[in-house]
């Protein structure tokens, strides 16, 4: 019993002074429902090291008569990146005009205020995430890599995270994968490609987590990883396109957190 009362409080001590680490990974157009209903082995994974609900909601939930702009990108990927209502940031639309980011900034401006030495990297398919979400003056990697479809180039955003777990210090990484969203527009949301896209980007994520799971630090248990999934709409089924007006199968999308500080089938509340 004292052996085992001492091992347990090394595995505290270590758990408490590990460095936290943030991995965020955003699926365009990934619906609840749809997600819930795709094989996803990785997301998954994830999940049973953690928690999921796949009916968080966007900001189309959050107010009556909501503009049909709410059900798309710009509001919701601009919610995600700063952690404030559309309210308070003022992107309305994907054109972000009259918005509030310099009062409503990026999540990593708070990291750079804590500790301007932490490495942030925000990889991204879709541009305006790091072309109007995101100052440069908080990023120390911001990357949208150009390709011929945009299957190929969430497949770079995979290369170029991999690549950056493999080598490189990162303290918060941002993820964004695009080609469920383009899968719903060529094919319409819940057909066969769709959810073929959705499980497409379920291996690129299994790739990064691989990646992320090799670290030397994540072995030793020096490093922290807490792991967040999620989306920023869905949109109705055999629809080619997405608004708020779709009610619940647009506003609802999956969220997965996940990692050593996540108690396994923690309940997680209905957020936004």
């Amino acid at each position: 019993v004292l052996l085992v009362v001492v091992l347990w409080a090394v595995v505290a001590v270590q758990n408490c002074r590990a460095s936290k680490r943030v991995l965020m990974i955003g699926i365009d157009a990934a619906g609840g429902s749809y997600t819930q209903a795709a094989t996803t082995p990785n997301l998954d994974a994830l999940a049973a090291n953690g928690s999921v609900r796949y009916d968080f909601l966007t900001e189309a939930a959050l107010i009556p008569n909501p503009p049909g702009a709410y059900g798309a990108s710009g509001v919701n990927w601009t919610t995600i990146n700063t952690g404030a209502s559309a309210a308070s940031h003022g992107v309305s639309d994907n054109s972000f005009g009259g918005n509030n980011l310099a009062n409503v900034p990026h999540w990593f401006k708070h990291i750079k205020d804590s500790d301007p030495t932490l490495f942030t990297a925000s990889i991204v398919n879709w541009a305006p995430i790091n072309d109007q979400i995101l100052p440069n003056q908080y990023a120390d990697l911001e990357l949208q890599p150009s390709g011929a479809s945009v299957s190929i180039v969430d497949g770079l955003v995979r290369d170029e995270a991999v690549d950056l777990l493999n080598t490189g210090d990162p303290d918060a990484i941002f993820l964004h994968f695009d080609q469920v969203d383009a899968a719903g527009h060529s094919f319409s949301w819940g057909s066969p490609n769709y959810l073929s896209a959705i499980q497409t980007v379920d291996g690129l994520i299994g790739n990064v987590m691989a990646a992320l799971n090799a670290r030397p630090g994540v072995i030793s248990g020096e490093e922290d990883w807490l792991v967040m999934v999620s989306a920023d709409h869905g949109g109705t089924q055999g629809a080619f396109g997405h608004s708020a007006s779709q009610g619940p199968i647009d506003w609802e999308v999956p969220m997965v957190i996940s990692g050593p500080s996540v108690p396994n089938g923690a309940a997680l509340a209905q957020g936004t």
